[in-house]
């Protein structure tokens, strides 16, 4: 599998832990699903060949793992209209320097 798409599926619960068994995955997709909820999992640092990550508009809270800054095909990020708090961590900034483009809140602290 390269690719999940469930995009306005109102989906609800937390993203499984398990997810970072999909080495192979390129693209996840899971945005305006508004009932998906908890924090986005470490083991996302694990999915290497990933391209794009899009969770936008769904209600995940904490802080964005810096695991994500082992992807580095990384493209695209898309976190924006959840309850994220902190700061976009150094390891994802780094991804920024070779093209990575992100889209968050205006909460969060940014790369500098």
């Amino acid at each position: 599998m390269v690719k999940i798409k469930l995009v306005n599926n109102a989906l609800l619960g937390s993203i499984p832990t398990e997810i970072g068994g999909l080495i192979a995955l390129k693209s996840l997709r899971l945005q305006r699903n508004d009932d998906i909820t908890g924090t986005i999992p470490t083991e996302f640092g694990k999915m290497i060949n990933l391209k794009e990550i899009r969770l936008k508009n769904n209600d995940l809270t904490g802080t964005i793992p810096s695991e994500i800054g082992n992807l580095t095909s990384l493209t695209r990020l898309q976190l924006q209209s959840n309850n994220l708090t902190g700061a976009i961590p150094n390891e994802i900034c780094a991804l920024v320097l070779a093209g990575l483009t992100i889209f968050t809140d205006p909460g969060l602290v940014k790369c500098s």
